[in-house]
């Protein structure tokens, strides 16, 4: 299947169907799975990266703890950050 990343590109039909799956079959997690990888493929293919650096989370969130958490920091060290950026994130910095 081609993807196509642009805003509104979504079929809405296979959405649908995509969607009632997941009712009918307690969540398809295989067809899931597959469906992931083969966007992971091709995301990676339009951003001139490989699918292995490629990596999908829950929400921005997550994503931006685990960066934060992958890098190595050690007492002292400044980190700076944007005005009104994530509270939680920058509860734990001092």
């Amino acid at each position: 299947m081609r993807h196509q990343f642009r805003r509104g590109a979504a079929d809405p039909v296979k959405l649908e169907a995509f969607i009632q799956s997941s009712f009918e079959n307690a969540g398809p997690k295989s067809a899931w799975i597959d469906e992931m990888e083969g966007v992971r493929v091709e995301l990676a293919h339009f951003l001139n990266a490989d699918p292995s650096e490629i990596a999908f989370t829950k929400n921005t969130s997550e994503a931006m703890n685990i960066a934060a958490n992958a890098l190595p920091l050690n007492a002292g060290d400044e980190v700076l950050m944007l005005e009104g950026d994530d509270h939680v994130r920058q509860g734990g910095v001092n």
